[in-house]
Protein backbone atom coordinates (compact mmCIF):
# COMPACT_ATOMS: atom_id res chain seq x y z
CA UNK A 1 0.00 0.00 0.00
CA UNK A 2 1.15 3.62 -0.89
CA UNK A 3 0.94 6.08 2.22
CA UNK A 4 -1.49 8.61 0.24
CA UNK A 5 -3.96 5.82 0.03
CA UNK A 6 -4.97 5.15 3.62
CA UNK A 7 -8.32 6.52 4.36
CA UNK A 8 -7.91 9.22 6.75
CA UNK A 9 -9.82 9.01 10.35
CA UNK A 10 -11.46 11.62 12.13
CA UNK A 11 -14.29 11.47 15.01
CA UNK A 12 -16.52 14.32 15.92
CA UNK A 13 -18.50 15.27 19.08
CA UNK A 14 -21.61 18.38 18.53
CA UNK A 15 -24.15 19.20 20.86
CA UNK A 16 -27.50 18.01 20.31
CA UNK A 17 -30.05 20.70 18.33
CA UNK A 18 -33.14 22.45 19.48
CA UNK A 19 -36.07 22.78 17.47
CA UNK A 20 -34.62 25.78 14.70
CA UNK A 21 -31.50 23.36 14.23
CA UNK A 22 -29.26 25.72 16.08
CA UNK A 23 -26.64 23.79 18.17
CA UNK A 24 -27.60 23.71 21.89
CA UNK A 25 -24.31 25.19 23.90
CA UNK A 26 -22.66 22.54 26.09
CA UNK A 27 -22.31 24.15 29.19
CA UNK A 28 -20.30 22.18 32.25
CA UNK A 29 -20.89 22.22 35.73
CA UNK A 30 -18.37 21.35 38.46
CA UNK A 31 -18.91 17.31 37.94
CA UNK A 32 -18.42 17.76 34.57
CA UNK A 33 -14.96 17.32 32.63
CA UNK A 34 -13.85 20.68 31.59
CA UNK A 35 -13.05 21.02 28.36
CA UNK A 36 -14.43 18.81 25.18
CA UNK A 37 -11.60 16.85 24.74
CA UNK A 38 -11.69 16.06 28.44
CA UNK A 39 -14.82 14.88 27.83
CA UNK A 40 -14.16 12.64 24.87
CA UNK A 41 -11.33 10.99 27.12
CA UNK A 42 -14.33 10.63 29.10
CA UNK A 43 -16.58 9.18 26.68
CA UNK A 44 -14.05 6.75 25.00
CA UNK A 45 -14.59 3.94 26.96
CA UNK A 46 -18.45 4.13 26.33
CA UNK A 47 -20.57 3.16 23.76
CA UNK A 48 -21.90 7.09 23.61
CA UNK A 49 -22.92 8.08 20.97
CA UNK A 50 -26.73 8.73 19.55
CA UNK A 51 -28.66 8.33 22.87
CA UNK A 52 -26.37 10.75 25.06
CA UNK A 53 -28.61 14.17 25.55
CA UNK A 54 -25.48 16.51 26.07
CA UNK A 55 -23.39 15.07 23.23
CA UNK A 56 -23.12 13.33 19.95
CA UNK A 57 -19.60 11.59 19.53
CA UNK A 58 -19.53 10.14 15.79
CA UNK A 59 -16.57 8.91 13.73
CA UNK A 60 -15.58 8.25 10.22
CA UNK A 61 -16.45 4.76 9.04
CA UNK A 62 -13.80 2.04 8.50
CA UNK A 63 -13.78 1.13 4.62
CA UNK A 64 -13.33 -2.85 3.46
CA UNK A 65 -10.30 -3.22 1.73
CA UNK A 66 -10.65 -4.88 -1.64
CA UNK A 67 -9.09 -4.96 -4.85
CA UNK A 68 -6.20 -3.12 -3.72
CA UNK A 69 -8.75 -0.17 -3.02
CA UNK A 70 -10.26 0.87 0.34
CA UNK A 71 -14.31 1.17 -0.66
CA UNK A 72 -17.25 2.83 1.28
CA UNK A 73 -20.34 2.14 0.18
CA UNK A 74 -22.38 5.29 -0.97
CA UNK A 75 -25.11 3.72 -3.01
CA UNK A 76 -24.26 5.24 -6.01
CA UNK A 77 -23.96 9.04 -4.58
CA UNK A 78 -20.20 9.37 -4.97
CA UNK A 79 -18.42 7.17 -7.48
CA UNK A 80 -14.27 8.85 -7.62
CA UNK A 81 -12.02 7.23 -5.29
CA UNK A 82 -10.50 9.55 -2.52
CA UNK A 83 -8.57 9.82 0.49
CA UNK A 84 -11.12 12.80 1.23
CA UNK A 85 -14.49 10.94 1.17
CA UNK A 86 -15.92 9.60 4.70
CA UNK A 87 -19.08 8.27 6.18
CA UNK A 88 -19.66 9.34 10.14
CA UNK A 89 -21.52 7.18 12.25
CA UNK A 90 -22.33 6.18 15.74
CA UNK A 91 -20.73 3.45 17.50
CA UNK A 92 -23.79 1.99 18.55
CA UNK A 93 -25.07 1.31 14.81
CA UNK A 94 -22.32 1.79 12.33
CA UNK A 95 -25.13 1.15 9.61
CA UNK A 96 -26.61 3.95 10.21
CA UNK A 97 -24.60 7.21 8.05
CA UNK A 98 -25.32 10.57 9.67
CA UNK A 99 -23.02 12.69 7.31
CA UNK A 100 -21.28 11.16 3.87
CA UNK A 101 -18.64 12.99 1.87
CA UNK A 102 -17.14 12.01 -1.34
CA UNK A 103 -15.39 13.10 -4.94
CA UNK A 104 -18.02 12.83 -7.76
CA UNK A 105 -15.42 14.50 -10.51
CA UNK A 106 -12.18 16.46 -10.82
CA UNK A 107 -13.21 19.74 -8.69
CA UNK A 108 -17.21 18.27 -7.12
CA UNK A 109 -18.26 16.30 -3.90
CA UNK A 110 -21.20 15.74 -2.54
CA UNK A 111 -22.37 15.99 0.76
CA UNK A 112 -25.01 14.17 2.83
CA UNK A 113 -25.96 14.85 6.43
CA UNK A 114 -29.08 14.37 8.54
CA UNK A 115 -30.09 15.31 12.16
CA UNK A 116 -28.33 15.82 14.30
CA UNK A 117 -25.68 17.42 11.85
CA UNK A 118 -26.93 20.81 10.99
CA UNK A 119 -25.59 22.81 7.06
CA UNK A 120 -22.75 24.19 8.96
CA UNK A 121 -21.31 21.30 10.64
CA UNK A 122 -22.01 19.26 7.86
CA UNK A 123 -19.70 21.24 6.08
CA UNK A 124 -17.26 22.35 8.92
CA UNK A 125 -16.51 18.30 8.92
CA UNK A 126 -15.93 18.33 5.38
CA UNK A 127 -13.65 20.83 5.48
CA UNK A 128 -11.70 18.94 8.07
CA UNK A 129 -10.89 16.38 4.42
CA UNK A 130 -8.71 19.30 2.43
CA UNK A 131 -5.56 20.76 3.25
CA UNK A 132 -6.17 24.30 3.49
Amino acid sequence: LKEGNQPRKMKIMVPPLDDASVPVPNRTNDSDAGSLAEKLKVYEGTALGRGSKDLYVYESKDPVFENGNFRLNFHGRVNKPSVKNFQMVSREDIDDVICQFGKVDEDIFHLDFKAPLNACQAFAFALCQFNL
